[in-house]
């Protein structure tokens, strides 16, 4: 079979089709925002680049997107029963919607010639032209090859002379916090040495009132370029208030944020980073990799994920431009425009470990990108491992985002209770559109735990049925959407589990008995057992349900011993002798794809018996990290 074949068919004809149909489904019923569109087209430049890139916050050019992918899928379908190949058009077609949906890839497809003419930077037009290139604010470089670079290779990109080139410290300015006395000699040693590589270079030394006097004896005398910016400061949010008052004292378009710099050496390139900003537009800050006090080397280009109340970072790239990786986050010190550090402060309540992590974040939100050039490098004493284990700083950037989990590049990990980072558990309210906190799922797997133990101690027979169920078989843990779990108990025992649960109110548990709606197409034997032992966690529920009927029950003699057990998370429970068999004829065609829960899938719906569509998320009245509509509606990779 050709390979193109191979590629419409996936295994059959339509699934090509199918799998782009969806895909159009996506743009239409997606909700603008900044997971899917870029929020403000003025981050853009106002040039060609438009064409690449899927500017602003319109419906009517997602639709447009969405017509696009419809027609495609019919042109694979047709190809497909047909047995003839594609159009060629169609892989063009679908390239340049992957970069209008990504600015990573379409920054990734241009090369860097496109890249000049893009933004004005042609050097081999003409300059009699009617379109005057714009001025370009540092000296362009070009590669030479490596032939006559060897065995070194410090020379293969050579900066080009020119004349529009304005002088570099007029270009960029180095803001250097100083946030105690011990970093004081390292900042001074640094702003010695970055006078020597860049001469009249505006260095801003931002530092505590109390400490200036000492600061001052330090730097270097009689350099009109070194300003010592004061600041008042108190407790571990330092840093935030320190750049932001530098910022304001640049007057160069470019700053360079020093974050802990040990020396200053040529390694540090300052017209690669003003070379990569004036060349893509959509990039707002860029760094380079770093060399600690050890001599141990690494990039530090981080990519985040946040989603339903998690987040999590890890090392590495997708997309590059111009020899530069494309990051959500930049480990080291970066370099941005002066005007970016000004419309986009730091969070000066937060402490100096997280307070550039809540910046990216911002940045990442606001649809910016960053990138890190490998070949530029710091010299840093930063201590990160001592950063990611600061949990308090961590538990304040949490409370800042709603999140009760992090994932930290270097491999710690931070798992927060609700209460400690302010979160309020309350699916009836919010399991319409939003995933639950994994704290709350933490306190429902725990009473999971206390109230399966006691049900096994007390000799009753009980089973987790209906969503429960059904959660345990795609996912093998709650429902993040989830609203309650239910658990079926021997009707006959009712009386006996309400008085040995009582025990579990030492727990925190609490117990109430309720009288549920029976649903309206119940027969006479159910509504009889409409009385429900409800147990809260209290946030989270859990009912149990008089039961008659197991399924343990139609198994073998020799096997009932034996109950099937599933698992929910951290817990193993007792579950339909054969849990998917159950799940398929309970809830019908398309079970395994996803649904909020009964009460909010449609207004009609009288009971939790009614038929109801899964495989699509109601639209979600925001554009917060936790929000359904930014998860799969089928499968259980990719969920929080």
């Amino acid at each position: 079979m050709p390979r193109w074949r191979a590629l419409v068919r996936l295994g059959s004809p339509l699934a090509a089709s199918a799998v782009l149909g969806a895909l159009a489904t996506l743009l239409l019923t997606s909700p603008s925002g900044d997971d899917l569109l870029p929020e403000r087209s003025a981050l853009f430049s106002e040039s060609s680049l438009h064409r690449h890139v899927l500017c602003g916050d319109s419906v009517e050019l997602r639709r447009t997107m969405a017509a696009r992918l419809q027609r495609i899928r019919t042109e694979l379908a047709t190809a497909a029963e047909l047995n003839r190949q594609p159009d060629p058009s169609v892989l063009s077609q679908l390239t340049e919607l992957a970069q209008r949906l990504d600015a990573r890839a379409a920054l990734a497809q241009l090369d860097p010639d496109e890249l000049d003419k893009t933004f004005g930077l042609d050097h081999d037009s003409d300059s009699d032209s009617e379109s005057e290139p714009a001025r370009s604010e540092v000296c362009p470089e070009l590669y030479h090859g490596a032939a006559d670079d060897a065995p070194l290779h410090n020379n293969g990109f050579v900066t080009e002379e020119c004349k529009e080139a304005p002088p570099l410290h007029t270009v960029i300015s180095v803001l250097m916090p100083v946030t105690d006395s011990t970093a004081a000699s390292d900042a001074a040693r640094v702003v010695t040495q970055l006078l020597r590589l860049y001469p009249r270079l505006p260095v801003i030394v931002a530092a505590a009132a109390a400490e200036t006097g000492a600061l001052r004896a330090l730097l270097p005398r009689g350099e009109p370029s070194v300003k010592l910016v004061p600041a008042e400061l108190s407790g571990s949010a330092r840093l935030g208030t320190l750049l932001n008052k530098a910022s304001a004292a640049a007057s160069t378009p470019y700053v360079l944020v020093a974050r802990q710099l040990s020396h200053a050496t040529g390694e540090l390139l300052l017209e690669r980073h003003v070379r990569v900003l004036g060349r893509l537009a959509m990039v707002d800050a860029v760094g380079g990799a770093a060399r600690n006090r050890s001599g141990h080397w690494r990039a530090g280009c981080l990519q985040t994920t946040m989603s339903g109340h998690r987040l999590s970072y890890s090392a590495g790239y997708r997309h590059s431009a111009l020899e530069c990786m494309l990051c959500d986050h930049l480990d080291e010190s970066f370099a941005t425009r002066t005007a970016t550090m000004r419309d986009l402060p730091l969070d000066t309540t937060l402490p100096d470990a997280v307070v550039v992590h809540d910046w990216f974040l911002r940045l990442r939100r606001g649809a910016r990108l960053a990138a890190l050039c490998p070949d530029i490098m710091y010299e840093s004493a930063r201590r990160p491992v001592a950063e990611e284990r600061a949990v308090d700083a961590w538990r304040q950037l949490a409370t800042k985002w709603q999140l009760s989990s992090l994932s930290l590049a270097g491999g710690t990990q931070h798992k927060f209770r609700c209460r400690d980072v302010a979160i309020q558990c309350n699916p009836l309210r919010t399991a319409r559109f939003y995933s639950q906190p994994p704290c709350c799922q933490d306190q429902l797997e725990r009473a999971l735990r206390l109230v399966s133990a006691a049900l096994a101690e007390s000799g009753v027979k009980h089973e987790l049925e209906a969503g429960a169920l059904l959660a345990a078989v795609k996912l093998g843990e709650p429902l993040p959407w989830g609203i309650n779990t239910q658990i079926a108990i021997n009707a006959d025992d009712f009386e006996l589990v309400s008085s040995r649960m009582s025990r579990l109110r030492r727990y925190g548990l609490v117990l109430e008995p309720v009288t549920e709606p029976v649903p309206a197409n119940a027969t006479n034997s159910e509504a009889r057992l409409a009385t429900v032992l409800r147990v809260h966690t209290p946030a989270m529920l859990i009912t149990l349900r008089p039961e008659h009927h197991f399924s343990t029950d139609q198994l073998p003699a020799e096997m009932r011993r034996r109950p099937t057990l599933v698992r929910l998370g951290g817990v193993w429970l007792p579950g339909h002798a054969n849990p998917g068999r159950y799940a398929r004829n309970r809830y019908g065609y398309d079970c395994l794809k996803h649904a909020v829960h009964w009460r909010y899938a449609n207004d009609e719906l009288v009971g939790e018996y009614s038929r109801y569509v899964a495989g699509v998320w109601p639209a979600c009245p925001n554009h917060h990290h936790a929000c359904l509509d930014q998860l799969p509606a089928d499968g259980s990779l990719g969920l929080p």
